[in-house]
């Protein structure tokens, strides 16, 4: 009986102290669980399933540096205001790791456009986003925003999905994968997404179909890198993009990617390592520029052997091209 009691009193001092130092749980590899449900309460909440929170923003302002958190979200539609993300501005090494999933058919519509996502590595699984007419934004080489099995669309799919680009990436990493993205031949503005200096985007079993630019516009239509380097990596493999539209001026009607100067660092050996890897992968029946510059992929400033393209098919051509294969 006495045995008893000591070990219980072990564990309660135990579950205080680690609810008072949550760094601990992180240091213990430990996962912190969340949970979010429409019948939830609006505060004092969330770490119990028996006690949800009815707000997602609720959650994600509770979480802590050094932190890793798995949040289930219920069934039902969630604002998610992108200025919750200016709680995640850490002047530390180590960034939580926030994964977000969806138990049920849970949506997310954004709100309120903000600078970035802060110092956080965050991960959604299996929602409904609305990106209505925002953007997030990475800007920190340790951050990194990941979107898994998620169908993305704006307001409410009557806005294409490119009329802004879904992410712009000035520094860490993006990666979108096991998703069917589909722009219903409305017209957009911008790359689906843009890049300057990432540290990786990477895109895995994705399919693209129908996705439009305006006829005047020269931004390709998946993925522009203004300023590629040599710690970057781009990774396309099992990706399938098909009828889509480029504008009628664009040179780079699919992906555009611009190296920086390598003169300066030509002895490294890191300028020969594959840095744009496609695989797996086509890029077949899309409708181009109808102007002799045009191509599928415009890829500037890179070494012949930076670049590695296998099992591959790229054809864009009417009528086809015999030469496709990679």
């Amino acid at each position: 009986m006495i045995t008893a009691l000591l070990l219980a009193f072990v564990s309660l001092v135990s579950s205080y102290q680690i609810a008072l130092n949550p760094q601990s749980i992180h240091e213990s590899n430990q996962v912190i669980e969340y949970y979010v449900n429409l019948q939830g309460q609006a505060n004092t909440c969330g770490i119990s399933q028996n006690i949800p929170c009815m707000h997602l923003y609720t959650v994600l302002q509770q979480v802590r540096f050094k932190e890793q958190v798995l949040i289930h979200v219920a069934d039902g539609t969630y604002e998610l205001p992108l200025s919750t993300f200016q709680y995640f501005n850490y002047n530390d090494s180590v960034f939580p790791i926030v994964d977000i999933v969806a138990e049920e058919d849970a949506q997310i519509k954004l709100e309120e456009q903000y600078q970035s996502i802060g110092q956080v590595i965050i991960s959604f699984t299996n929602f409904s986003i609305d990106f209505a007419d925002l953007f997030f934004q990475i800007d920190d080489d340790g951050s990194s925003l990941k979107f898994s099995s998620c169908n993305i669309f704006r307001n409410a799919g009557n806005t294409a999905i490119n009329s802004h680009s879904l992410v712009i990436v000035d520094r860490g990493s993006l990666i979108l994968e096991k998703m069917n993205i589909t722009g219903n031949i409305l017209e957009g503005n911008e790359a689906l997404i843009q890049s300057s200096q990432p540290l990786l985007i990477q895109f895995t079993s994705l399919n693209i179909t129908r996705l439009s630019l305006m006829s005047e516009n020269v931004e390709p239509l998946l993925l522009s890198v203004t300023e590629h380097d040599l710690n970057s990596q781009i990774l396309v493999q099992d990706v399938h993009m098909k009828w889509n539209y480029a504008g009628n001026k664009a040179e780079a009607d699919i992906i555009y990617i611009h190296m920086k100067d390598q003169n300066t660092r030509k002895n490294d050996d890191s300028s020969t390592k594959p840095i744009l890897l496609i695989e797996n992968s086509e890029i077949i029946q899309n409708t181009l520029a109808p102007i002799q510059e045009s191509c599928a992929i415009q890829i500037e400033g890179l070494k012949p052997q930076q670049i590695l393209i296998k099992n591959s098919t790229i054809n864009n051509r009417s009528p086809p091209n015999n030469d496709k294969q990679y």
